[in-house]
């Protein structure tokens, strides 16, 4: 047992029973014990000077750059992976990394864990046990205040743990998955309180955004992102056809702590692709989809927006992380990327818009889909996605990742049904290469000042610095250093999975590191898939012992189990439902409900292990193993619905 002491002055200690881990706190006379985990833990973290990134984009102004130097144009080359770390779960893999007390936090699913950022040691690792039916496990990360971290999880909880230990101090079911509705995104706190808002606009859902009390988890306000009933914004709306709006928000947000101001991404309306039930006649129509919502952080009061696409029709949502920064004249401007595959950039003050630059290949961007079907570029799964724009300090550059693909769209009405999609028609690729771009953007006038093309979709976080390097990712697998001035690349690194969530740079005992996620199976996953894996790299590193690089794989045996299919449901839900649908509907992927009327169990099992579309990732053997095949293939035969 090790005994340590924390800023706050209570004691704790950290001890390993039989096939369990546990913290535990002694406070005052009371003890508490949590089970946190499976894995040995390394103890209270030894790194006393660790650069902190408490939250999803570093800082409340979303600008992901790093003042850190160590790393830099002259050494990027040998930049050398120093460890890496599974982290037990298959799936989405979408995280941003957070960093403090000493302490790397990271998410998948119902899983929270917390590494040492040099060696990779799981210190703890707490994995949620579900309180209510859970919708896709999709989730970016925590956030980190008062040595405290909050998450959602896939039940509709929030959950605030120890950050010391992975002990939860409060839970609350805020929203509800039996209606849709999601908490995929990274939360931020300020003055003590918890700003997060719920997704899934596929799902029909009301969008909301909240506010929480840190401390105790009390609600504190909620506003809505689809105006309802009684509320102005309504009458952009047919009918009622607000009630089942959208107006999701999934990725994270940014704070002006000087003015209070919260600014809020939020997504498309609902259904979809389908404008005939909702379009109401107004200049700013199905408000507030497709904006920027800016609220008082304080009373979650609405004190402006900026609508980028009325009407949407596209599923050109706003999905990325607004990010805060000034113009060189002084002017507080706001940098948005959307899906439709621009950057936007506008002034805080007159709420216009300064400029906006297309960072991929457009074409069709507002025409309707037909029954017949549209080819529009980007497609629904193009454009700016889940990682938004960030600031290169240094060459004062607007730097985005892209993916460039182009879809075709089909329109096909229907009616609304609680829990499943209301997407009100089909997309598919249209045939060609899905590919991706990294963009530098002049912050002042817009025009491009250099763009890369990795060759793959970039949907992984952009992370600038000081040091003169720009560190990204593709959906290929591969890590870039970038020059920031020019684009050219110093470093490109296979990491064996594909890159999606977040990088991460900070520094320990004057030691600069890299931290990134390799590894995602999900419905952007266009080229490499692998088991979710955090790596951790620093130039010219010494690996840490193989001891360290390993926890949980989640293949399973060797040897082959009887197909179950309640197995093959969970690992359906996990790594399938985000693009097949929750009932098997049909989404970005094909529909596979009623497959059995249309499939033999070996076509299924085969479609499985070799699958005809780019679109799906092969995952067999390296990410799951053939009795997952027979699992799967058992859920998917015993799905109900029509052939």
């Amino acid at each position: 047992m090790k005994i340590y002491k924390r800023k706050s002055g209570w004691r704790g200690a950290i001890m390993s029973g039989a096939g369990a881990v546990f913290a535990l706190s002694v406070i005052g006379s009371s003890l508490a014990a949590q089970e946190i985990g499976h894995h040995p833990m390394e103890g209270p973290p030894p790194l006393p000077e660790v650069t902190s990134w408490p939250l999803y984009n570093g800082s409340l102004g979303g600008q992901r750059f790093s003042d850190l130097t160590a790393i830099n144009a002259d050494n990027a080359a040998n930049i050398q992976e120093v460890c890496r770390v599974q982290v037990g779960e298959l799936g989405s893999f979408y995280p941003g990394p957070v960093l403090a007390n000493g302490m790397m936090y990271i998410t998948i699913g119902r899983v929270t864990m917390a590494i040492n950022p040099t060696t990779c040691a799981i210190i703890w690792k707490s994995t949620y046990r579900p309180m209510a039916k859970e919708g896709i496990p999709v989730n970016r990360g925590v956030a980190y205040a008062d040595e405290k971290l909050f998450r959602g999880l896939p039940d509709g909880s929030i959950i605030a743990y120890d950050a010391l230990t992975g002990q939860q101090i409060w839970r609350k079911q805020a929203i509800d998955w039996a209606k849709g509705e999601l908490f995929t995104s990274a939360p931020i706190v300020w003055n003590g309180m918890l700003f997060i808002g719920i997704a899934n606009s596929e799902g029909g859902i009301r969008g909301r955004m909240f506010a929480f009390d840190a401390n105790t988890g009390e609600k504190l306000w909620q506003f809505n992102l689809v105006p309802q009933e009684g509320e102005p914004g309504t009458e952009t709306w047919k009918g009622r056809s607000y009630e089942q709006g959208g107006g999701g928000t999934w990725t994270s947000y940014a704070l002006d702590p000087d003015t209070g101001e919260l600014f809020v991404p939020v997504a498309n309306p609902a259904p979809v692709l389908d404008t005939a039930p909702r379009v109401g006649n107004k200049k700013h129509t199905n408000l507030y989809t497709n904006s920027i919502v800016v609220l008082d952080a304080k009373t979650g009061k609405l004190k402006w927006f900026y609508q980028t696409r009325p009407s949407d029709n596209h599923d050109y949502g706003v999905t990325s992380p607004p990010m805060l920064f000034e113009g060189k004249d002084g002017r507080k401007l706001v940098a948005l990327g959307n899906k439709d595959g621009h950057v936007y950039v506008i002034d805080r003050t007159s709420h216009k818009m300064v400029f906006k630059r297309p960072v991929v290949r457009l074409h069709n961007l507002f025409k309707t889909a037909t029954p017949e079907g549209i080819t529009i570029c980007p497609g629904v799964l193009g454009g700016i996605e889940w990682n938004g724009v960030a600031f290169d300090r240094l060459n004062r550059s607007l730097i985005a990742g892209a993916v460039d693909w182009c879809h075709k769209i089909t329109l096909a009405p229907q009616p609304y049904v609680m829990g499943q999609v209301y997407y009100g028609g089909r997309m598919m690729a249209d045939g060609d290469k899905p590919d991706g771009t990294i963009t530098a953007i002049d912050p002042d006038d817009g025009h491009i000042r250099w763009q890369f093309k990795p060759g793959f979709p970039v949907v992984s976080a952009i992370t600038p610095t000081a040091g003169g390097v720009t560190f990204a990712g593709d959906l290929g697998g591969n890590f870039y250093t970038l020059r920031s001035s020019n684009g050219e690349v110093l470093r490109k690194i296979a990491t064996g999975g594909a890159l999606a969530g977040g990088i991460v740079t900070y520094e320990v005992n004057k030691k600069q590191y890299v931290a990134l996620t390799s590894g995602n199976v999900s419905r952007s996953t266009f080229g490499a898939s692998g088991i979710p894996t955090m790596v951790i790299y620093a130039v010219g590193a010494a690996p840490a012992p193989a001891a360290a690089t390993s926890a949980a794989t989640p293949k399973a045996a060797a040897v082959l189990e009887k197909p179950d299919a309640e197995k093959g449901k969970a690992l359906y839900e996990t790594m399938c439902a985000a693009c097949h649908g929750a009932a098997g509907e049909g989404q970005a992927g094909p529909k596979l409900a009623g497959i059995s009327g249309r499939a033999t169990s070996d076509q299924v099992a085969e479609w499985i292990r070799n699958p005809k579309s780019e679109a799906m990732p092969r995952m067999v053997p390296d990410v799951v193993s053939e009795s997952d095949v027979g699992h799967l293939t058992a859920f998917l035969m015993s799905m109900p619905g029509k052939p």
